[in-house]
């Protein structure tokens, strides 16, 4: 037996020898139970515990075809490839030598060094000279937050019909029917770049952000994550955004902006601030009085919220604002209007607090509905 591995190996040296003489980085195979030799073809059928070794990365299969003119392995029978900044794992794989380039087949799975990245799908191609990977088939990226033991606290997850990844920049693209999910976000859109290192989302199609009872849409959208949650959205062109809101002992209300471009800053999954400009408009109203709908609208609008409730309205240059003061007993009692350079609002739960109109044409109307009385 001994001396049976003694002229295996020694077959399997030679043959080495011959396939790669004259190049300065061969490739080695370390390892098969068994091999035979189809001498017209260039092929050597490598059989058991195959193993190869190419510079900085390794890979090993049941089986393999070996073709020595064209330096490539077709390996079947599982595959798995290891590089300096990762691993691949498939039902069958190949490598070529000569372009460096390694392919897998079938429920494929790879991971980077770190452990924070994983891809997966039904093929991938790995070009190990530009660090590119390409997922062309059935792609799903997870990028993973950890705590600081190490332990997976989160997962951003993105789909998509393809996707790549460059190790070197750390950015991925994903194209067509793109979502992404973490947590309580999904976001719907048609291209999208997720850098890793800054941690941002760069969305174009008609991208659709939806976190909790908060919807934002626009042409555009850019997303900053900070460590593992939303740390703001912004939306460039016919920019959109809505937000529910539902209160223990009060009407479910309704918040709706739109605009040229939207900023909204978040704290934890709620909404803290947004900021609308160019042309801001903004409606709000309560589930049983659909009817009667509360706007603010400007060349600028800015609305700040406490613990998810809307708390504070700012609307600025050309400002007009008309909402309906609703008594204790949920009947509709009075309306008021305003025009102004600016206009703050300040609520309370779901009723208007106090209102400020500033400029040197500002104007207020207050119409009481129970008595049919205006007060300018």
């Amino acid at each position: 037996m001994e001396k049976a591995s003694v002229k295996l190996l020694a077959v399997l040296v030679f043959w080495g020898a011959i396939s790669v003489w004259g190049q300065t980085r061969p490739l080695i195979m370390e390892h098969a139970d068994s091999l035979s030799v189809n001498r017209s073809r260039g092929v050597m059928v490598l059989k058991g515990n195959v193993r190869f070794k190419h510079d900085s990365v390794a890979f090993k299969t049941g089986l393999a075809y070996w073709n020595r003119n064209r330096d490539v392995v077709s390996c079947e029978n599982s595959f798995f490839f290891a590089h300096p900044q990762g691993t691949i794992s498939a039902r069958s794989g190949r490598y070529e030598r000569k372009g460096q380039k390694a392919e897998a087949f079938g429920k494929v799975e790879s991971r980077d060094s770190t452990g924070d990245a994983a891809f997966f799908g039904e093929r991938l191609l790995f070009d190990r000279e530009t660090n590119f990977l390409d997922l062309p088939s059935q792609p799903k990226v997870h990028r993973y937050f950890k705590d600081s033991l190490g332990n997976v606290t989160d997962t951003l997850q993105i789909i998509a019909k393809r996707i790549t990844y460059n190790s070197d920049t750390e950015v991925a693209e994903a194209t067509g029917n793109v979502v992404i999910t973490k947590g309580n976000l999904r976001i719907d859109c048609q291209e999208g770049l997720f850098d890793r290192a800054k941690n941002t989302l760069n969305l174009v199609g008609q991208p659709i952000c939806n976190v909790d009872e908060a919807r934002i849409k626009g042409d555009s959208m850019f997303v900053q994550l900070e460590n593992e949650n939303l740390k703001s959205v912004r939306v460039v062109r016919n920019a959109t955004g809505e937000q529910k809101e539902e209160f223990a002992s009060a009407p479910t209300r309704f918040t709706y902006v739109e605009g040229d471009t939207l900023f909204v800053n978040f704290q934890g999954d709620q909404i803290e601030e947004l900021y609308v400009s160019i042309g801001a408009k903004s409606k709000f109203w309560e589930n049983d009085l659909t009817e009667y709908v509360n706007t603010i609208d400007g060349d600028k609008l800015e609305l700040k919220f406490l613990q998810g409730e809307l708390n504070f309205a700012q609307a600025l240059g050309t400002a007009a604002s008309s909402y309906w003061y609703i008594d204790d007993h949920r009947k509709v009692a009075g309306k008021n209007d305003a025009l102004g350079d600016s206009i703050f609002i300040k609520f309370d739960s779901t009723k208007v607090a106090n209102l400020r109109i500033i400029g040197n044409k500002a104007t207020g109307k207050y119409t009481d509905l129970s008595k049919q009385v205006k007060i300018e």
